[in-house]
């Protein structure tokens, strides 16, 4: 028997004993269960109301049963020989549950505050699309409200509800509630999402699309892959187009969970879905050269889905004084979100986005008002790059879970900058005392803004 043969045996004789530890009753969790009261209260919550999408929407039972299907579907991948490391069912839904709790103080009143923008202006729900995002892999989940900012996740997400049409709800745990490992992640708010799919079929739940990065894209493809078998496997035919489920990944080569399909698989999903994935031309992670282009914009092809491309290097002066001045590889759409300079490559993004969930724009108010609300959110990114160039809160790498240093965190930042701006001598540049990377040979990799702590 050969090593490759020996290590395979190992891994499915863990992969088979996994079943009984997902299915133990959660014997060693603290999830306290639903009572059928509370749960009849979580599917009461409509989401015909921007305020409503701060809250969970989906109950434990609800969770539980997303979850079989995704590690079903979880099984039929690669990734299925990891799933012995994946918690449990009951330990899953607690981090999905707990993390709508420990956000709700700051989405609650982020959308409330949104909704009274909104209807000030006249912009009612059904004018806009709604994009859940998946908070990993580099998602701006902090700029539009899952940061220490309230007026900051309301500026920004009302610049793009009047410019684009769109708001953005999330799946409110990031990458670090899963100790950091990418196949719990996909797993946990895989489930969730799918959840929320069953939800928005039922009328509860307003769904138009997911947006994914990175260290999302398995979430996203098994959640959607789960769907679509669910769904009837495409042998209904190809969906209407406002039916369909948008999928928008940034900064991922779509080899987690959608490479392995099958052509029946991958035909079915085409009828089902709207994928585009936008890269940079000049990032190493996701691939380089005419030969990685086109396999991504073949890969992208066989379920239906098309690869967008931007050529950050013939826009690198929209990037600021990003590190060195040389092309930020991974970190363009992080920073595109986080920067002001950056401006232009967020709407390029957004455009992207407004076209495939099919938004458009709320033309109907005056291009004043409108510039006025996008100049907010352009403030609200400047105080963001301060945290970007002057230090990083948390900041990991993919080596480990310890964080690389704190330096100074987000609130305290913004608070110095509002302080200095309106105190004596205001009209003074702000001098911070410069801090040397303990160590320097990682100092660039480390100051990329892909990895601040998740």
């Amino acid at each position: 028997m050969d090593l490759k043969t020996m290590l395979d045996a190992q891994l499915r004789g863990r992969h088979a004993a996994s079943s009984a530890h997902n299915d133990d009753g959660g014997a060693n969790s603290t999830l306290v269960a639903e009572t059928e009261d509370e749960a009849a209260v979580v599917a009461a919550r409509h989401h015909d109301t921007v305020a409503t999408f701060g809250v969970r929407s989906v109950t434990h039972t609800e969770l539980r049963d997303a979850l079989g299907a995704v590690r079903r579907t979880l099984d039929a991948t690669p990734f299925g020989l990891s799933s012995y490391q994946v918690p449990t069912d009951d330990s899953l839904i607690q981090t999905i549950v707990e993390g709508y709790e420990r956000e709700a103080a700051k989405l609650e009143p982020m959308y409330a505050a949104l909704e009274g923008e909104l209807t000030m202006r006249g912009v009612a729900l059904d004018q806009l699309k709604v994009v859940t995002m998946i908070a990993a892999g580099g998602c701006p989940f902090r700029e539009y409200g899952l940061g220490d900012g309230l007026e900051h996740g309301v500026a920004m997400q009302l610049s793009m509800a009047l410019k684009h049409g769109i708001i953005f709800d999330f799946v409110p745990v990031t990458f670090s509630d899963f100790n950091s490992h990418i196949v719990s992640l996909g797993v946990g708010v895989g489930a969730a999402l799918l959840a929320k799919l069953r939800a928005r079929k039922a009328g509860r739940v307003r769904m138009d699309g997911v947006i994914f990065a990175c260290k999302g894209t398995l979430a996203a493809a098994l959640a959607a892959r789960a769907f679509v078998l669910e769904d009837g496997g495409g042998g209904g035919g190809e969906a209407d187009d406002r039916a369909k489920l948008a999928l928008f990944g940034m900064g991922t080569d779509l080899t987690q969970g959608f490479d392995d399909m099958t052509d029946e698989s991958a035909s079915a999903c085409s009828m089902q879905l709207n994928l585009a994935a936008m890269n940079s031309l000049q990032d190493t992670n996701v691939g380089h050269g005419e030969a990685t282009k086109a396999g991504l914009e073949a890969r992208a092809a066989r379920f239906g889905g098309t690869a967008v491309w931007i050529d950050v290097e013939a826009r690198l002066k929209e990037f600021g004084t990003f590190g060195t001045g040389s092309n930020p590889e991974h970190g363009w759409y992080p920073a595109a979100f986080r920067r002001k300079c950056c401006s232009a490559v967020r709407a390029s993004i957004l455009d992207e986005l407004a076209c495939l969930v099919g938004a458009t724009p709320c033309d109907h108010l005056d291009e004043v008002a409108v510039a006025a609300v996008d100049g907010a959110a352009g403030e609200a990114s400047q105080a963001s790059d301060v945290t970007s160039d002057v230090g990083h809160a948390n900041v990991e790498t993919n080596v480990g879970c310890a964080p690389r240093g704190t330096l100074i965190p987000n609130a305290m930042l913004l608070d110095l900058k509002a302080n200095y701006a309106n105190g004596p001598g205001g009209g003074t540049k702000l001098g911070l005392r410069h801090v040397e990377t303990k160590v320097t040979l990682l100092k660039d990799f480390v100051g990329n803004e892909m990895f601040v702590a998740e």
